[in-house]
């Protein structure tokens, strides 16, 4: 045991937690630091140039990384005001939650599991149950998903209530100082189904901190509200936006990484996820630089005039209006935007061109580069060719005496059809080629 502060027994594991900010010490900060640097050398190190300009451009210029990307916070204010807005238009009562986990799970850490109760247990997952039974101790990664496995059970209820009516939710992350983790959310849904969702929220995230009502107003108090269900704050989304910018750099502000951000990086948390948007946001990104407001986009799915149809498998959308003949189409790495027919933007992802394949008698050989050539140029291993493949390339080759060609007389033997060709049971010495092949070289001829 140790001693700390005012003479309190601590742990050896607690006092090593309490020494680290967020759980992250400072060579974790130093290693995340690094990783993030190995990153953007890579991205920067990929180039490509323009046909059109004939700018050059690297993969650092274009990637949506939160701590490398100085596009992602636009993109990230723009999705959270886009969904907070929706939250609005559709009259929806709109839910602050604050989700934290019960005193009892910090002792897990330390492998104590004396304080937990029934109530506790009903809420675990399958692989957290097996910790407990097995006394192992807990990490913080463990915390992060079974916070995970807990909003899914909620999230589940939460959906069984709607009955297919608009949802809208913004979740995020955020670690206490000892690296334990906790969720903010902003959730909206239908007036008249408030209080099962309210009671859904009791029933999985039933921690004594959650239920209380310290932190709240009288108004709040009175109408029923907890310290982790929260309905009449104003600008719930300025609440849950302050802690999503908390989570990574701001590369516009060229800040360093600190120990709260790193904590994402060394336990490979996802800083926040949201709902589905009325248009999936792979389209927006692929359109952005022509089509900037998320919102106005997510819009056309419901309006009249526009017909929307996507496929992800495929890479494959079509956004058009019946009225204007404005035509947003992506199809096999092209990309068109017109109006009545004229195109104001095209742009065509360039595949690779496979390589063609000569078409020269299969018994050629080339005696420069000492390999056969023809239909098996570029072909795999002889050692993973299948019997009649193997069997079909051998009878291919022109005998001679190069390395190759013992090392699939040693490969015919090895698999016991040497004796197709008359060819004894005897292995190749790859370095004597020129000698050994002369011994069978007549049999060879004979069956052949």
């Amino acid at each position: 045991m140790i001693f700390c502060q005012f003479n309190k027994k601590i742990s050896a594991l607690d006092y090593i937690a309490l020494s680290r900010t967020y759980g992250v010490s400072d060579d974790d900060l130093k290693e995340a630091k690094n990783k993030l640097a190995r990153q953007a050398k890579w991205l920067a190190s990929q180039e490509y140039i323009s046909d059109v300009t004939g700018e050059i451009r690297t993969f650092l210029d274009f990637t949506m990384s939160a701590n490398l990307s100085k596009r992602y916070p636009a993109e990230m204010w723009n999705r959270t005001n886009t969904i907070s807005d929706f939250m609005l238009n559709h009259n929806h009562r709109i839910a602050f939650l604050t989700i934290t986990l019960n005193g009892c799970f910090r002792r897990a850490l330390n492998g104590d599991y004396s304080r937990f109760k029934s109530q506790d247990e009903k809420k675990l997952s399958p692989e957290f149950f097996e910790k407990k039974l097995k006394n192992e101790p807990c990490s913080i990664k463990d915390l992060v998903d079974l916070l995970n496995y807990q909003w899914l059970a909620f999230v589940k209820r939460f959906f069984s209530y709607l009955k297919g009516a608009k949802h809208f939710y913004i979740r995020a992350f955020e670690p206490h100082k000892d690296g334990v983790p906790h969720i903010h959310a902003l959730i909206s849904y239908p007036k008249e189904i408030h209080e099962k969702v309210l009671q859904a929220y009791k029933d999985i995230f039933n921690a004594p901190q959650n239920l209380k009502s310290t932190y709240l107003s009288k108004e709040q108090v009175k109408n029923g509200e907890i310290n982790g269900f929260q309905w009449s704050i104003n600008n719930p989304a300025g609440y849950v936006l302050k802690y999503i910018n908390k989570s990574f750099i701001n590369c516009l502000e060229n800040k360093e990484l600190n120990h709260q951000q790193a904590w994402y990086i060394k336990y490979k948390v996802r800083r926040f996820t949201t709902s589905r948007h009325q248009i999936p946001l792979w389209i927006y990104r692929k359109i952005n630089f022509f089509k900037k407001d998320f919102y106005n986009l997510c819009l056309l799915k419901d309006h009249s005039d526009w017909f929307c149809e996507w496929d992800y498998s495929s890479q494959y959308f079509r956004l058009s209006n019946i009225k204007t003949t404005e035509l947003i189409n992506y199809e096999n790495g092209v990309l068109e935007y017109s109006i009545q027919g004229k195109i104001i933007h095209r742009y065509e992802k360039k595949l690779p061109k496979k390589p063609q394949r000569q078409k020269i008698d299969l018994r050629t050989y080339d005696e420069k580069d000492k390999k056969p050539f023809g239909r098996w140029e570029g072909r795999k291993p002889i050692n993973r060719m299948k019997d009649y493949e193997f069997l079909e390339y051998f009878k291919a080759l022109a005998i001679s005496n190069s390395p190759h060609y013992a090392l699939c007389v040693n490969e015919l033997i090895k698999r016991g059809m040497n004796k197709i060709f008359g060819i004894p049971d005897r292995q190749i010495s790859l370095n004597n080629a020129v000698d050994d092949i002369d011994v069978f070289e007549y049999n060879y001829y004979l069956n052949k």
